[in-house]
């Protein structure tokens, strides 16, 4: 039975020997500075800073592996129909006899898995980075890489005892919420709603009021038709300057909607409502009688008779 003692003075040791130094270390790289990541999207390339990691392979064998220098690793084209996850990878070989900083390439799909990690006294893999792959897109982006470090089930932090933290389920929650936050950043940047999502059963009534509407926020690509209904607007809130020129216009009011608290004084100008876009249909019940007297005389002064009119202006109303 021989006992091994590492190290002793004039004493000549084996790989083996040698590793049983780093058998107690669990596997992971030394710190969070270890082996940073940097992309350089134009020609596929991630560029990895210095670094210290060690590898556990068995139980009395443990190796370090050393990045002095920073690195690039070039992850190569995606495919032309389905995406793909590429793994940024430490591999020590020992049929080899070294380490390599390398990519690992997934199998393109449509529903694509990350490449297998290797754990075995031969061969033996600690992940760094994880590249999502989208079809015929040349060049990778910061958003496509998820850092692995931290997660055990990939790499880890090294721990130098019998037992150590599980990291695996905080980094888990970390890149879940990394990737919720990302999506909706996405639908917000290229204004992404479902169709239809913004409706009028959205607003509370008299939810829109004076306040709440810029100078001309309203152009006529803003409505839908018939969105503009009684219930949905506040006595008065709607006056010249939150409406542009001819942004109102006749598929835009809903029958029977506009009666006189909706309206406050000189609120609708010639310039404002669109040719022909106010009809009779369109008017509340309480205007249409007070039009009626002189709309069934056949004259264009709807101010005569018991019109509650400002006598002297010509009103016209389009059948």
């Amino acid at each position: 039975m021989t006992l091994v003692t590492y190290p002793l003075d004039n004493t000549d040791y084996s790989m083996e020997d040698a590793a049983l130094f780093h058998c107690t270390r669990s596997t992971g790289v030394y710190g969070d500075e270890d082996f940073k990541c940097s992309v350089s999207g134009a020609d596929n390339t991630l560029v990895i800073s210095p670094g210290l990691a060690w590898m556990r392979l068995a139980r009395f064998k443990g190796v370090a592996a050393a990045l002095r220098i920073e690195s690039a690793v070039k992850l190569g084209l995606p495919d032309s129909v389905y995406p793909r996850i590429d793994h940024v990878i430490l591999q020590y070989d020992a049929n080899r006899n070294a380490t390599e900083l390398m990519v690992k390439h997934g199998v393109p799909s449509s529903n694509p898995q990350p490449p297998a990690r290797v754990e075995s006294e031969a061969l033996y893999e600690a992940h760094l980075y994880q590249a999502y792959r989208e079809p015929g897109k040349a060049a990778i982006e910061v958003k496509d890489i998820t850092d692995l470090r931290l997660d055990s089930r990939y790499c880890g932090i090294m721990a130098d005892s019998v037992s150590k933290v599980d990291t695996s389920q905080i980094s888990a929650q970390v890149n879940a919420l990394i990737e919720e936050l990302h999506e909706k950043l996405q639908q917000t940047v290229s204004e992404v709603f479902p169709d239809e999502s913004i409706t009028s059963p959205k607003i509370a009534p008299e939810a829109v009021c004076e306040g709440k509407i810029a100078p001309e926020a309203v152009g006529t690509a803003e409505l839908k038709n018939l969105s503009v209904t009684e219930e949905k607007l506040a006595a008065g809130a709607v006056s010249s300057e939150k409406i542009a020129n001819r942004a109102v216009t006749q598929d835009k009011i809903g029958t029977n909607s506009v009666g006189y608290q909706q309206l406050i004084c000189e609120s609708v100008k010639s310039d404002i409502i669109a040719p022909c876009a106010v009809t009779l249909a369109k008017l509340g019940d309480e205007v249409k009688e007070a039009f009626a007297p002189a709309y069934s005389s056949g004259t264009s002064d709807l101010t005569s008779g018991s019109s509650p009119l400002e006598s002297g202006k010509l009103y016209i109303v389009y059948e």
